[in-house]
């Protein structure tokens, strides 16, 4: 069996000098999972970055006021929620609808493949010291990469 992750309190990895890596499916789950900890660690002055995997153009999402919304709004409103955040690190890797639909069935080293190419802060090039992800919110004392 694969030794678990030790867990810490969070206020142990918040401070300056520390790389927080938020990966999110798409636009606003970040936000909802995430946000309380981003904020904190801007505030505690680590570097933190966001990287949402998909925001497609033509499939639509439910928004509070409209029926449906767009790709170009879902992302401006994550635009919005980092700057309100403090995150000046972020990018949406594909508004591609094609690419979009084709990510459940794609094989994992062709995900993981296609995400390094894409971000300029992923794993190899941010080298987080923690990262976050809404369906798992748990914290590693060490990232998947060696330390910087």
């Amino acid at each position: 069996a694969a030794p678990s992750a030790k867990l810490v309190p969070v206020e142990s990895l918040l401070s300056k000098g520390r790389r927080l890596l938020v990966i999110s499916p798409h636009p606003d789950d970040e936000t909802f999972g995430c946000g309380g900890l981003m904020a904190r660690a801007v505030d505690a002055g680590c570097e933190v970055a966001v990287m949402v995997i998909s925001a497609p153009e033509a499939l639509p999402q439910f928004g509070a006021d409209e029926a449906v919304v767009g790709g170009d709004r879902r992302r401006s409103e994550f635009e919005a929620a980092m700057e309100v955040l403090g995150v000046r690190d972020h990018d949406v890797l594909f508004t591609s609808d094609e690419v979009h639909m084709r990510l459940d069935a794609m094989p994992q080293a062709e995900l993981v493949g296609l995400i390094e190419r894409r971000a300029g802060y992923a794993f190899e090039a941010f080298r987080p010291t923690s990262s976050a992800c809404r369906r798992r919110p748990t914290t590693r004392t060490t990232s998947p990469c060696s330390a910087p």
